[in-house]
């Protein structure tokens, strides 16, 4: 039970020594940028979708276009997972 238990710890302080790796100043560097970057572009690709999409009134639209706006992180998120679903169907939008 001890050999588990010392293994077990040791598997901890590897992880967390791997974790702090993807911290380092390269790392972290590169992190930041690729967050940054999906940060930038997802609002930005919730209101082209949006804008190229038809809805049953415009009001709905109008509403999603201030959320992305106003809220962009959490607002196109939305708009990704409840927003595309009050969409006409077909091919009227393009």
């Amino acid at each position: 039970i001890q050999a588990v238990g010392k293994n077990y710890l040791e598997y901890i302080v590897k992880a967390k020594t791997n974790f702090m790796e993807l911290l380092s100043p390269e790392m972290g560097l590169l992190f930041w940028t690729f967050f940054s970057i999906f940060i930038l572009v997802l609002p930005v690709v919730a209101l082209i979708s949006l804008l190229r999409s038809t809805f049953k009134d415009t009001t709905t639209k109008l509403v999603w276009v201030l959320v992305i706006l106003f809220m962009p992180i959490l607002g196109s998120i939305l708009y990704f997972l409840i927003g595309r679903k009050q969409r006409v169907s077909g091919l009227q939008g393009l």
